[in-house]
């Protein structure tokens, strides 16, 4: 499916937050920004070194991110005959974080744990990053949620 529509090196879809990823050839290291997102690669190879850690995954393997990311990465395995092929799903961290308060241990999880499994480091970060990005202190939306329920994505 991805080679059928993908034709050129990143390839936008009808579906809303999917991309498709393309790469005939092996790339040099270039400096990007991963948003939260899954990413799964289809065919080829690809690496990505993040501070001194270097991260490779190939086809049939998947990179989840869950806060935004800069990584340095390279395709390392592609060719006009067998050519990388990845795809990527967006997330929404807003959405999963109403997602993991709805769920029926958010009821008894703190804004820590909560932050813990949305990708903050560090309980503070995720307090004083949520009033800012939301307006309102995460316990606040959560006993929102518990009483009125989730938010509905359009």
């Amino acid at each position: 499916m991805i080679a059928q529509h993908c034709y050129e090196r990143r390839t936008a879809i009808a579906i809303p937050r999917v991309g498709l990823m393309r790469s005939d050839t092996p790339t040099l290291p270039m400096g990007v920004v991963y948003q939260p997102m899954l990413y799964v690669v289809a065919q080829g190879a690809k690496q990505a070194l993040l501070g001194d850690t270097i991260v490779e995954y190939a086809a049939g393997q998947y990179v989840l991110v869950s806060v935004d990311l800069p990584i340095t990465g390279a395709v390392t395995q592609a060719s006009p005959d067998a050519p990388y092929l990845a795809l990527s799903l967006q997330l929404d961290p807003a959405v999963l974080a109403d997602m993991l308060l709805t769920l029926p241990t958010a009821a008894q999880a703190d804004a820590a744990s909560i932050g813990f499994a949305v990708g903050y480091e560090s309980p503070s970060q995720f307090s004083r990053e949520y009033p800012r990005m939301y307006g309102q202190p995460p316990l606040r939306d959560a006993a929102r949620l518990r009483t009125q329920g989730p938010l509905v994505e359009v």
